[in-house]
Order: C-alpha cells, then sequence, then structure tokens
C-alpha cells in the first residue's frame, strides 16, 4: 500500500492545481454623528452611509493570486466619495515576483501612520483614517540572497487621490465643497477695510495631461541578520494632487477676480528604515523620508496684495523622522509612535500650506474581546503646534454579521492656533453606527 502514496499524493495535486481559494468580504455601515448639542452642524458631517467591497483569491500551486479592495460613502450633502485602494494581479516565482494593478508600495512606515500622502496616495474619506490608495503601474520584487532583495515599480499612467473634491461653478465663478474636508477657498476677502466678493475663473487640465505622468522607484533592503531590515528608496512621482498658480485682479470697488489655473507637478521622494521583529510579538522601526518639489507654482496677485483666497501655492521641501513599536498578539494590538518634521518651515503667505504634523507622539490600541466586543483607540499630539486628534470607538457583534458601534472622533487645537489643523475643530463628532459585515 505505502508504494501507492506517492501516486495518489500527485493525482490530488494534479486535480487540485487548478482550483482557486476565494475571498469576498467587506461591510455596510450606517453612521451617524451628531449625538451631542456640542457638535456643530457641519454639512457632509451629520451622517454617511459607507461600502467596502474586497476579493483576493489564489490560484494553490500555480503562483498566482490577486487582490481587489474598493470602497464608496455618501453623506448628508449629497457627495459619493470613491475610493479604489488595491486592485492587482500578481504572479510568483522562485525568488521573485511580478504585480501589476493599483498596488501599494510599503517602503516607509511613517507615510502610512501618519496619513502624509507622499509615496502612497491617500483615501481621505476623512482625515481621522486617512487610509491609503496604491499607485498604478508595475512593481518588480527580486531576492538575490537571503539578505538582499529589491523592488522596481514604475509607471506611465497616474490617477490622483480625487478625495477630499471641490465643486467648480463656473457660471456663477465660485468653488464649494461637499465634504467637510474640503477647504474650500472663500468668497469674499478684505483689504484696506473694503469687502471685495471674489468670483473665481478656474482652468482644468485635461484628463490626459493629468493621466500619462512617469512614475518610477526602486527599494533595496538588506537584511544582515533574521527579522532586522534595512531599507534605501528613491522614487520620482506626480504629487498626489494638483497644485495651483493663482491671479487676482481687482474688477471694481466691490469685486475680485481670480483665475486658478490647476496643474500636476511633479516630486523626488528618498529615505531609509531601520525596522525589526522581537521576540515574536513586537516590531521596531526607524524611519526617514524627503519629498523635494520638484515645480513650483508662482503665488501671482495684483498690487502685491495677499488676499487669502484659501488656495495653496507655495510648496516646500519636507523631511521627516519617525519612530515606533509594535505589539501584537492574538486579539490586541498597540502602537507607540513619534514624529518629527526636522526640516524648517516658515509660512510666508496664507496661500502657502501647512504640514500635518511638527514634532507628533501617537498612541493606539485595538482590542477584540472574543470577536463580540471591540475596544479602539487612537491619540496623536503635536507638542509644537498643540493639535490634538483622539478617536475612541466601542463595538459590539452579537452576530458575526452584524455590528453595532459607538464612539467620538475629536479635534483638539487652539482657536487661535496655526497649525494644520485649526481649519477642522468643527468636524468633531460623537457617533453610533449599524454595520452588516460579511
Amino acid at each position: 500500500m505505502k508504494r501507492y502514496i506517492p501516486f495518489f499524493m500527485a493525482l490530488f495535486l494534479g486535480v487540485h492545481s487548478k482550483a482557486v481559494v476565494k475571498n469576498i468580504y467587506g461591510g455596510l455601515g450606517i453612521r451617524h454623528n451628531d449625538l451631542s448639542s456640542q457638535i456643530d452642524d457641519i454639512d457632509g458631517n451629520n451622517y454617511w452611509v459607507d461600502l467596502d467591497i474586497g476579493y483576493d483569491y489564489k490560484k494553490p500551486f500555480v503562483d498566482r493570486e490577486g487582490k481587489f479592495d474598493l470602497s464608496f460613502r455618501y453623506n448628508d450633502a449629497g457627495h459619493l466619495m470613491y475610493s479604489l485602494k488595491e486592485a492587482q494581479l500578481t504572479h510568483l516565482w522562485k525568488n521573485s515576483e511580478l504585480s501589476y494593478g493599483r498596488v501599494l508600495l510599503d517602503w516607509v512606515e511613517i507615510d502610512k501612520v501618519w496619513g502624509l500622502g507622499k509615496v502612497n496616495n491617500l483615501q481621505n474619506f476623512d482625515f481621522f483614517r486617512p487610509g491609503q490608495e496604491g499607485l498604478t503601474g508595475v512593481r518588480y520584487s527580486y531576492r538575490f540572497s537571503q539578505k538582499f532583495d529589491m523592488d522596481i515599480f514604475g509607471s506611465f499612467l497616474y490617477v490622483p487621490q480625487l478625495n477630499p473634491a471641490l465643486g467648480i461653478d463656473k457660471k456663477n465663478g465660485t468653488i464649494t465643497s461637499k465634504s467637510p474636508w474640503g477647504q474650500a477657498p472663500q468668497s469674499t476677502v478684505e483689504s484696506g477695510g473694503v469687502t471685495y466678493n471674489v468670483k473665481y475663473a478656474v482652468n482644468v487640465p485635461s484628463i490626459t495631461d493629468v493621466a500619462f505622468k512617469p512614475s518610477y522607484g526602486v527599494r533595496f533592503r538588506y537584511t544582515p541578520v533574521k527579522d532586522i531590515h534595512l531599507t534605501a528608496y528613491a522614487m520620482r512621482k506626480p504629487e498626489n494632487s494638483l497644485a495651483t498658480v493663482v491671479k487676482a485682479t481687482i474688477d471694481s470697488a466691490s469685486d475680485v477676480s481670480v483665475k486658478v489655473n490647476t496643474q500636476l507637478f511633479h516630486h523626488t521622494l528618498f529615505g531609509g528604515q531601520l525596522s525589526g521583529d522581537f521576540a515574536k510579538y513586537w516590531k521596531a522601526y526607524l524611519s526617514y523620508l524627503t519629498t523635494i518639489p520638484e515645480e513650483k507654482p508662482e503665488d501671482l496677485t495684483s498690487n502685491s496684495f495677499n488676499f487669502g483666497f484659501g488656495i495653496t501655492t507655495e510648496k516646500y521641501q519636507e523631511d521627516y523622522l519617525g519612530a515606533g513599536v509594535k505589539f501584537k498578539k492574538n486579539s490586541f494590538a498597540a502602537h507607540l509612535g513619534y514624529l518629527a518634521r526636522v526640516s524648517e518651515f516658515e509660512r510666508k503667505s496664507l496661500l502657502d500650506s501647512i504640514p500635518k504634523w511638527s514634532q507628533a507622539l501617537n498612541v493606539n490600541i485595538d482590542y477584540n474581546l472574543k470577536e463580540k466586543y471591540y475596544l479602539g483607540f487612537d491619540l496623536k499630539y503635536d507638542t509644537l503646534t498643540h493639535d490634538k486628534l483622539y478617536t475612541l470607538a466601542l463595538g459590539w457583534q452579537p452576530h458575526h454579521n452584524f455590528r453595532v458601534n459607538v464612539g467620538a472622533d475629536i479635534i483638539g487645537t487652539p482657536k487661535t492656533g496655526d497649525g494644520y489643523w485649526v481649519n477642522y475643530r468643527r468636524n468633531d463628532s460623537y457617533f453610533t453606527e449599524v454595520r452588516y459585515v460579511f
């Protein structure tokens, strides 16, 4: 009988070589954010409906994998947001793999933890949970030995992040947003004691001018000992959002005309990371990231007036150094991190962009008790600008397809603060959510 065992094993593998392991997952949820009278009624932040659909598959013995991850959100302002986070097909060989489609690049930890959106794009449904969107292109990985491997990414097609979007009314010359995270420019400005009505004329580039932009990068990783990795990477790609060139002229005693030309600029990224896994449940990392804008839009206003329309024009080099420790065991996960912007920043104009974080701490906890009760907590605190983001969520799952969440998302920042988050102070929420998961 023993001599027939190899024959039956070979027969089994042959019969199942075309078998496909599929996994479909996601959820449909309704969330209400105004459980307290202390929360402001902001259009788009009162309630929303979320739909997430994920799909992945593997073909055993064929060395092929696929992944698809799509999300939608519809809010009370009638605005639909959508995000294709991943959509890729991967071919695996002995020492290499090839992925193409919408691909996430896991090259530097701080880009994900802090929502910087420099390497990958951001989902940006809301800024408490910015999420990541992959880049459209081809990724090739090759392992030279147990100690040395590399990633190469390239593309001639670029899809910038889409959220939060602004609505442009060419007829009335207005720019509005139906998302509380989309900062529309001002409709009026004051200068010399005079209030002016602002009319916007926006020139948007064609789809081909945006889409056919090259991206390419490489990452090298060296593993001197088991579970200790030293990486270095460099990349040139379009920025994750359109930039603007602004020209303003005074038409009359009460009107200002603003011409806004939008275009997509490139930037150069490089940096490195030291990471390691320790004692089975622990992981630590030290990351460095530099982003250098290759082109800078001009800030042009008539008579040198700085009206402060709320449109970002100037761009700066940004250098970040971050470190963190992660712990994960069974149903409990925690993260303690720190991020420092080591590049200088001086805001010379109201039109200049502001970095999200300067010198910030992060504490994150996720606890899943018996697949029935959930606790999520996240705190980010900038010690330089005193901006704070609190997130607390409690979940109860009485049935494997049904879940109820309650919690709060709070932005705490000085009213007279000059940091990034001061413009979003009204986007707090005390929420309850009912979700069907599959």
